[in-house]
């Protein structure tokens, strides 16, 4: 699928954390994002994760794994990245990603646009 500035994106992120004692972890995050740049051919090149004031292009993202796009002609992008900016920390503003793709869509779910049968 080609994706489109202005398009959805949920972001895999693998995170690698050391423990003294019990060595290496490894978890993933998924974090909703806004595509900002993409390449001739459509495929995207740069994103502004939710709760964050910039984009970052992809191949500089620490553990970037895959991406997955929802064209912004499906849903509400708008009301969705500011739906995730409000998965935060506990006690804090500090925008979090989901622990789960499945918690991720379900939150994106509620602002995709319903179909109008003919």
């Amino acid at each position: 699928m080609e994706a489109k500035r202005g398009d959805l994106v949920v972001l895999e992120i693998r995170h690698r954390d050391f423990y003294a004692g019990s060595g290496i972890k490894e978890r993933y995050e998924y974090s909703v994002a806004v595509v900002t740049s993409i390449t001739r051919d459509g495929m995207v090149k740069a994103a502004r994760r939710a709760g964050w004031d910039g984009g970052c292009p992809l191949d500089r993202m620490t553990g970037l794994v895959r991406w997955w796009v929802a064209p912004k002609a499906s849903m509400d992008v708008e009301a969705a990245m500011a739906a995730a900016a409000e998965h935060t920390y506990p006690n804090s503003s500090t925008t979090r990603g989901f622990e789960t793709l499945e918690e991720a869509r379900e939150l994106l779910a509620g602002f995709r646009y319903s179909e109008v049968e003919p």
